[in-house]
């Protein structure tokens, strides 16, 4: 069957966005990246897709949906739906995206900007049994620690009974998964380490100790909160084959969130290798997303403006141009390193502490359209003083 993709967005309501199309594509899946400043409304319509589908896979009799939360339109000749203000098109019937969906053949997922690695520890081994179908708002990845655990002690015991292949296919399996940790880290002599007495994973870097999944960086955890909830969301149905190309739709809010720039340049394309068969929608601030993979349609609800393929743009360009700025962060940056230093007086004079609260209203009000280096680099200096002078 020809893959189901999202061809339109129709915004017939979404907090103060109203009468707005998105024209993605009808001709073949094109990701979606949402941007425009803070407030614009990106989130507010990443979630109004997200409670489509959770309509799509939760109702099953849409005569008993109240009125006013969904509204058919002629179900044989429109393949559109109206849900919280917006309307939806895809290539396919709606019949055969609800089936599709039903039948966990079609990945769902909805990822928002605070993310972290959620995996819970495994206290002891137990058997983990994944489902064909999760809904928009489940969160399978918090199982894979003890998935993969549960897999290392079936390759044991499958080896030890003599089922050979089955044992195989899970080592090839863990080989596959290394390679993949690899990648995300560029690092091929990374190492997936199982210690057996204590029943744990850890990850061996080159010139580093070892370290668990617990204990990643904010950017790499990132990253991993996406990836390995996919990867559950799929595995059910790919019989340990570790080929990730079912279809789907991934909502993504900030993907750059925890990412220095060397990841925003390189995460859309990774994930789109990993799963090459799901259409991204994803909001950003930053220019290195903007321009990092082809097949992508640019949408700024900000200014109603729609490109495509920003591939060909430098970074420089695109905030200096399309951004209309001329520097990107450097003179908010002088000002965020004034603010570190001014913060770290124990005992500051009036005139720094006027100094420094005025520099705090002005570097809350950082736009990460234009800045996103000095947003961070602002909040992460929040975050470590807890908000107290």
């Amino acid at each position: 069957m020809e893959q189901i993709f999202l061809s339109e967005i129709r915004i017939e309501k979404v907090r103060h966005l109203q009468k707005i199309t998105i024209d993605i594509s009808n001709e073949k899946p094109m990701h979606l990246i949402l941007t425009g400043k803070n407030g614009s409304g990106k989130t507010s319509v990443l979630e109004a897709i997200s409670k489509y589908f959770d309509y799509i896979m939760t109702v099953n009799d849409f005569e008993n949906v109240p009125a006013g939360t969904v509204v058919w339109k002629d179900e044989f000749d429109d393949d559109c739906k109206i849900v919280d203000g917006i309307n939806l098109t895809f290539n396919r019937s709606q019949k055969e995206l609800e089936e599709t969906l039903r039948k966990g053949l079609f990945i769902v997922a909805y990822y928002k900007d605070k993310r972290t690695f959620q995996a819970e520890p495994p206290v002891h081994v137990e058997k983990i049994k994944l489902k064909d179908q999760y809904k928009i708002t489940e969160n399978p990845g918090r199982l894979f620690i003890k998935y993969l655990l549960d897999l290392k002690v079936t390759e044991a015991l499958a080896r030890n009974n003599g089922n050979f292949e089955k044992a195989d296919r899970i080592k090839t399996w863990f080989t596959d998964f290394e390679g993949l940790l690899q990648r995300i880290f560029e690092d091929l002599s990374l190492q997936l380490i199982f210690e057996e007495d204590t029943f744990s994973f850890f990850i061996r870097e080159k010139d580093r100790e070892l370290f668990d999944f617990y204990s990643l960086s904010s950017g790499f955890a990132a990253i991993l909160d996406i990836v390995l909830d996919l990867m559950l969301r799929m595995e059910a149905h790919l019989n340990r084959t570790f080929d990730f190309t079912m279809p789907g739709i991934v909502l993504i809010d900030e993907i750059e969130t925890h990412l220095h720039i060397h990841m925003q340049r390189s995460i859309l394309d990774l994930l789109t290798t990993i799963f090459p068969n799901v259409q991204f929608v994803i909001t950003t601030h930053s220019p290195y997303i903007l321009n990092s993979v082809d097949h992508c349609v640019v949408y700024d609800l900000e200014k109603n403006i729609r490109i495509e393929n920003m591939s060909g743009y430098p970074a420089e360009g695109i905030v200096e141009g399309y951004f209309e700025s001329e520097s990107y962060s450097k003179t908010l940056m002088d000002k965020v390193k004034r603010y570190k230093v001014l913060i770290d007086i124990a005992q500051p004079t009036e005139k720094e502490r006027i100094e420094r609260a005025n520099l705090r209203m002005e570097l809350k009000q950082i736009s990460g359209d234009l800045a996103r280096e000095a947003k961070d680099a602002f909040e992460d200096i929040e975050r470590s003083r807890g908000g107290t002078w």
